[in-house]
């Protein structure tokens, strides 16, 4: 169960006890009293489908790691070899990181 409350000023005490949400048969307690307001529904799956989300990436990484005592100096560097993100509206370029770790 998830409950959205609240406090206002302007909405009066209401007669809805029962709502139900749209494209679901779930009904959801309503309660307002002069001063607050909840809402109380249970979790609900509507299994819609959004839109442009489905997406994937194929990456190919390649890294060079020196180590001197307790220090690590690394280059990582990542090249989207097959990516579809978003219906092919969002593009990964390429990329490279420098990094530095000190052991303590």
């Amino acid at each position: 169960m998830r409950t959205i409350g609240g406090y206002h000023k302007n909405i009066p005490p209401s007669p809805i006890k029962n709502v139900t949400l749209l494209g679901s048969n779930t009904k959801v307690d309503w309660e307002v009293t002069t001063d607050s307001f909840y809402l109380t529904m249970p979790e609900v799956e509507f299994n819609l489908e959004v839109a442009n989300t489905k997406s994937n990436i194929f990456l190919g990484e390649v890294s060079l790691e020196a180590s001197y005592k307790k220090c690590f100096l690394g280059v990582l560097g990542m090249v989207p070899i097959s990516q579809n993100l978003n219906s092919k509206r969002v593009e990964l370029k390429n990329r490279i990181s420098v990094y530095l770790n000190v052991n303590i």
